[in-house]
């Protein structure tokens, strides 16, 4: 009798015990997937570009007409495409032309890649409220499979 006990209590504990491992390896396997869809998805989403300096000086600055300024930026990732903007102070979009785009870019002008080393561009200032001395930012925003990543933007003003 002690024996057909001893056999009961093992079979159920083999049993339990099985039924963990089962739950351990199962939820493994189904986590270990979710990682490799995430990490595939992650591989076409886009990365955002970084802007390195902007170079804005006050005699570049015409109140009422237009604002020069300079900006190195890195490019990330394969495959995308760039578009820069500028905003002000109360982010509304400036109008913008950049040297590496025949595009007016209002909201944004697309920038070139290989071009990303002391890019000219200016804002129209003329028909704003924004003086010379007021604070910008610039933006990048990087678009890959109709995905957009946006760069922290970039802080600026034409001061004295």
């Amino acid at each position: 009798m002690k024996n057909k006990k001893q056999i009961m209590v093992y079979g159920l504990f083999g049993l339990i015990l099985g039924l963990i491992l089962g739950i351990i390896v199962t939820t493994t396997l189904t986590t270990t997937g979710d990682a490799i869809k995430i990490t595939a998805q992650g591989n076409n989403a886009p990365l955002p570009a970084y802007i390195i300096n902007v170079n804005a000086q006050y005699q570049d600055c015409v109140a009422g007409d237009k604002a020069y300024f300079t900006f190195d930026w890195v490019p990330k990732g394969e495959d995308q495409r760039y578009k820069v903007y500028l905003k002000d102070a109360s982010a509304n979009l400036m109008e913008l032309k950049v040297t590496s785009s025949d595009n007016v870019g209002f909201p944004g002008a697309y920038l070139d890649p290989k071009m990303n080393k002391d890019v000219r561009g200016y804002v129209i200032l003329e028909g704003y409220d924004n003086k010379c001395s007021d604070t910008y930012y610039l933006y990048i925003d990087s678009i890959k499979n109709n995905q957009i990543v946006t760069s922290q933007g970039y802080k600026f003003g034409w001061n004295e």
